[in-house]
């Protein structure tokens, strides 16, 4: 009976022993986590900044057909090298 409750109390002993290796590990996890979220909410001063290009289809009739290429607003820029035929207008 000695020799149980002695393995249990050298289990537990371990336990908190190797808890307390863990928690400065994770707060430290914890406050490196925290820096880049201020610096993102200081820098964006209450604006909103898409973080993804914002792209929508262009439509346009040429020849007698509905044609549709990509336009990137973000950077400007079409998307698509060439226009698409969609159908007859």
């Amino acid at each position: 009976m000695k020799k149980a409750r002695w393995r249990k109390t050298i289990a537990a002993g371990a336990v908190l022993m190797s808890l307390g290796m863990v928690c400065p590990v994770a707060s430290l996890q914890a406050e490196e986590a925290e820096t880049p979220y201020e610096e993102v909410m200081k820098a964006s001063d209450g604006d909103i900044n898409p973080c993804a290009d914002q792209i929508e289809y262009v439509y346009r009739i040429h020849n007698g057909r509905v044609q549709k290429r990509r336009w990137n607003y973000t950077q400007g820029e079409w998307v698509d090298k060439k226009w698409i035929d969609v159908g007859p207008a």
